[in-house]
C-alpha cells in the first residue's frame, strides 16, 4: 500500500508540473485561436491520448488478472459515462474559463488565481450545508486578501482575464469534488476519456454558438503548444491526477497539485519573461499561504 501512495504521489507531483508548464502553451496558443477552439483541439487530443494509454494499460491488467477484469470494465461502462459526463461538465467550464482569462492576464496572475479552488472547495461544501472550521474561514479571508492585491491596481478594477479564471478556479472546485466521489467507483483512464469527450462537446458547442473562426493558417503557428496541451497536459495531467486521487487522500492530494501555481509563475518568469510587482507578489503569497494552511489542517485533521 505503500508504494501505491508512493506511486500516486509522483503522479500528483508531476500532473502539477506538467499544468505549470501548460499555462506557457495556453498563454501563447491564446495569441493566434480562440478559447472555444484550443479546448476543442485539445480536447480531441487528449481522447486520442487516453485511448492510447487505455490500450496499452488493458492489455498490462488482463494480462495480469485475466479477461475477468475486462468483463467487470464492460459492466461497469453505464456508471463511468455518469460520471465522466458530470466530472467532464465542471472540466469543461474550467478549462474554458481559464483559457479565455489567460489571453488577458499573465501567467503568475492566472496560475495563482486557479489554485483559489483548494479554498473554494471548503466554501462550497459550506453551502451545501457541512460544516467547516473558522481556521478554514479565516484561510478564505486571507485568500481573498491576497486576491486583492494580486488583481487590483490603483484603479480598483477586476480585469476580465482575471476574472474568467476565477470562474474557471470555481468550476474546477466542482469538479474536484465530483471526482472525490467518483474516482474510487470507476476505472481512472476510462473516466478521463469520457471527461475529455464532454469538454469536446461542450468545446465544439460554443465554437458554432460564437461563430468562432479557425484555419489551418491560425493552428499551425500554434500546434507545438496545442500538442503540449493536449497530449501532455489534458491526455497525461488529468489522468496522472484521477489515479492520483485513488491512493492518496483529497487534502494531501490538492495539496500537491496547487503546486501548479508555483511552477507556473516560474515558468512564466523564466520563459515568457513576465514579472510581478512587490504588490503582486505579496498577493500571491497570501493566496499561496491560505493555501498550504488550509490543506495543512485538513491533512492533520484527516
Amino acid at each position: 500500500m505503500e508504494n501505491k501512495k508512493k506511486i500516486a504521489f509522483i503522479l500528483l507531483l508531476s500532473g502539477s508540473l506538467i499544468w505549470g508548464l501548460a499555462y506557457i502553451a495556453q498563454s501563447i496558443s491564446s495569441r493566434y485561436l480562440g478559447a472555444y477552439t484550443i479546448n476543442f483541439i485539445k480536447s480531441l487530443l487528449g481522447i486520442a491520448a487516453t485511448l492510447v494509454m487505455m490500450f496499452f494499460f488493458d492489455r498490462y491488467r488482463i494480462s495480469k488478472y485475466g479477461k475477468d477484469f475486462h468483463t467487470k470494465l464492460t459492466e461497469d461502462k453505464l456508471s463511468t459515462l455518469k460520471a465522466g459526463f458530470i466530472c467532464g461538465t465542471f472540466m469543461a467550464f474550467g478549462t474554458i474559463f481559464q483559457q479565455i482569462g489567460i489571453a488577458y492576464t499573465t501567467v503568475a496572475k492566472a496560475s495563482f488565481i486557479t489554485v483559489l479552488y483548494v479554498v473554494l472547495v471548503p466554501v462550497i461544501q459550506i453551502l451545501m450545508g457541512r460544516k467547516q472550521s473558522k481556521l478554514i474561514l479565516l484561510c478564505v479571508l486571507l485568500s481573498i486578501s491576497g486576491l486583492y492585491f494580486l488583481c487590483f491596481s490603483g484603479d480598483s478594477t477586476f480585469s476580465k482575464g482575471e476574472l474568467f479564471v476565477f470562474l474557471g478556479a470555481i468550476s474546477y472546485a466542482f469538479q474536484i469534488l465530483s471526482l472525490q466521489k467518483y474516482a474510487q467507483e470507476t476505472e481512472g483512464i476510462r473516466l478521463s476519456c469520457v471527461q475529455f469527450m464532454t469538454m469536446a462537446f461542450y468545446s465544439l458547442l460554443f465554437m458554432i454558438i460564437f461563430k468562432e473562426k479557425v484555419s489551418w493558417e491560425m493552428v499551425k503557428p500554434a500546434l507545438s503548444s496545442l500538442l503540449f496541451i493536449g497530449l501532455i497536459s489534458s491526455g497525461i495531467g488529468f489522468t496522472f491526477q484521477i489515479l492520483g486521487q485513488k491512493e492518496i487522500e483529497p487534502s494531501i492530494a490538492s495539496l500537491i497539485m496547487c503546486l501548479e501555481s508555483v511552477w507556473g509563475a516560474l515558468f512564466g518568469w523564466l520563459i515568457l519573461k513576465q514579472s510581478l510587482s512587490l504588490r503582486e507578489i505579496l498577493g500571491c503569497v497570501l493566496v499561496f499561504s491560505s493555501v498550504i494552511i488550509a490543506d495543512l489542517y485538513l491533512t492533520r485533521k484527516n
